[in-house]
């Protein structure tokens, strides 16, 4: 079946990455405390974790955005002025911060990096590897730049991929096709006025480019999620989309009980999980993407394969920090790392962050990704009913609307279906705590679902 991305669609799979906008609803959103304290037990690597790269690379950033010559009005200049005020409240990752306890962040390698990802250790700040190899296609040693190897890949003239419109004076998204992409990447490798910021365009190169410290079975949980939700005969993908068109929320089965989106949903949860997967992340020098945490209560990978990229985020925020946040009211503590080839971050899902680049620097490339471990569903759950605390009223959150409920009835049906002592005890639960752990899990995937047919 092939499936075209129109534009409502991109604009939402482009909110659940966060994207270039001034302080909108969604970044507004109140959250509680996702990780207020960590009990890590990692083993930490003797790295040097504040480089004076990094330093040098903020003072230019600093520098640099708060020099430039643009309209007082436009997007572009809104966003660099929140920017700034945040830019202005980094401070780098202390070498403390990684020998800490309850560090701030994780540098490990990638044989570490796996064994943390693989147990069922509490994550609640990011981990970063360097000289991390992924499973790609691209040529290292190459005379190519790693952006033009992309190209070579990307060759669908149909599909177009959208970036914020940062000229205007309004908030807006303008969408490109690849033809006028590689254009734009191709014309000048520097600064330019109003940089595109492609977040997310789903990769199409053969093979996987997930981090190989990542692709371990405690971290499948959304694949096998998904999955299951995929995996529908046409004839019960049919019969829900007859028995659907009434306005009530319902649920079909199959006949071994398991939910069966109909052909809408079906649509959105293609797309959705499209871009879940692996996507490619292109951006022109300067180009901002302002804090937000991402959407559907994912974690999130992200791996750097040419340029360097600015990454900050709130350590371990209170209830307090995060309302203050939302009000932009700038409090906590903000830590940042850049980012360069071969370095791969992770973030536990609910992490609150902002990307930059330096706006006389070079363009930057690099892969994403989503993902749940499975011993952090519980968490995930929780990040997903302080979401739908709010409300939802813009039309990207359409799509939203069609996608939970139907994950939510996945989610159930899979925790029925794994009750066994093995299968609890990988998604988070230990001997006697099992019921427990299920009935818990299950109390709230039917709340949530409760609350997203009220909603739809």
């Amino acid at each position: 079946m092939s499936l075209r991305r129109t534009r409502s669609q991109t604009k939402a799979a482009n909110a659940s990455k966060g994207v270039e906008v001034t302080a909108s609803r969604r970044q507004k959103r109140r959250v509680d405390q996702l990780s207020s304290q960590d009990a890590e037990r990692a083993p930490k690597r003797a790295q040097q974790s504040v480089s004076l790269d990094d330093v040098q690379f903020l003072e230019k950033a600093k520098k640099q955005m708060s020099t430039l010559d643009l309209p007082a009005n436009s997007i572009r200049t809104k966003t660099l002025h929140v920017l700034n005020q945040y830019l202005e409240r980094l401070q780098p990752i202390e070498q403390k911060g990684v020998k800490a306890l309850c560090p701030a962040a994780h540098f490990l390698t990638t044989e570490e990096a796996r064994h943390l990802l693989g147990s069922d250790a509490h994550l609640g700040v990011p981990v970063f590897v360097s000289g991390c190899r992924l499973p790609s296609t691209l040529e290292e040693g190459s005379p190519k730049r790693p952006i033009e190897q992309l190209f070579e890949w990307l060759d669908d003239e149909v599909d177009r991929h959208e970036t914020p419109n940062v000229e205007t004076t309004e908030e807006e998204m303008s969408s490109y096709n690849v033809r006028e992409i590689k254009k734009a990447f191709r014309r000048h490798n520097g600064y330019t006025k109003y940089p595109t910021n492609f977040a997310d365009i789903p990769s199409n190169l053969p093979g996987s480019q997930i981090p190989p410290w990542i692709a371990t079975p405690n971290c499948s949980f959304l694949n096998n999620l998904m999955g299951t939700v995929m995996d529908n005969s046409v004839e019960d993908v049919l019969n829900a989309h007859m028995v659907n068109e009434s306005e009530e929320p319902l649920q079909i089965n199959n006949e071994d009980g398991k939910p069966v989106p109909n052909f809408a949903e079906l649509v959105e949860l293609s797309m959705a999980w499209r871009h879940w997967q692996t996507t490619i992340m292109l951006a022109e020098a300067g180009a901002v993407t302002l804090p937000h945490w991402d959407r559907y209560g994912l974690a999130t990978w992200i791996h750097c394969i040419e340029g360097e990229i600015g990454f900050a985020w709130l350590d371990r925020p209170t209830k307090k920090e995060h309302i203050a946040w939302m009000r932009q009211d700038i409090q906590g503590r903000w830590l940042f790392k850049v980012i360069r080839p071969g370095d791969t971050l992770y973030m536990p899902g609910g992490t609150v962050h902002l990307v930059f680049r330096l706006p006389h620097g070079k363009q930057t490339a690099g892969f994403a990704g989503n993902l749940i471990r499975r011993c952090d569903v519980n968490g995930w759950l929780r990040i997903l009913a302080k979401e739908l605390e709010f409300e939802i009223d813009e039309p990207s959150d359409v799509p939203y609307l069609r996608l939970l409920p139907q994950i939510m009835l996945t989610v159930i049906y899979l925790l029925k279906n794994q009750r066994s002592q093995d299968d609890t005890d990988k998604h988070g639960g230990r001997g006697d705590a099992n019921d427990l752990v299920f009935r818990n899990r299950l109390e709230t995937v039917r709340r949530l679902l409760m609350e997203l047919n009220e909603q739809a």
